[in-house]
């Protein structure tokens, strides 16, 4: 990247790695207490809150979800800036 910093560039204008960082998720309805009460919720792979994502600037994300649900879903992603 050069002298590239989070700082001196535009962050929509990412390099292009050429990295893929390939995700499955399966999404299905489970028990979960995230406040130590019993609920029922989503899981994404068993897990609550679903699984972290990790790549750099650049990567492409190809990300596949396979859904056990009878209901519509939303995934929401939330991006992080990491200064180091």
């Amino acid at each position: 990247w050069g002298t590239a910093t989070t700082n001196s560039t535009n962050p929509h204008d990412a390099p292009n790695t050429g990295i893929i960082r390939q995700y499955n998720f399966v999404i299905e309805r489970g028990t979960l207490a995230p406040d130590g009460v019993q609920k029922n919720g989503l899981l994404i792979n068993g897990q609550f809150p679903g699984p972290t994502i990790e790549a750099n600037w650049g990567d492409t994300f190809q990300v596949r979800a396979l859904t056990l649900v009878a209901a519509s879903n939303l995934i929401c992603w939330a991006d992080y800036r990491s200064e180091e």
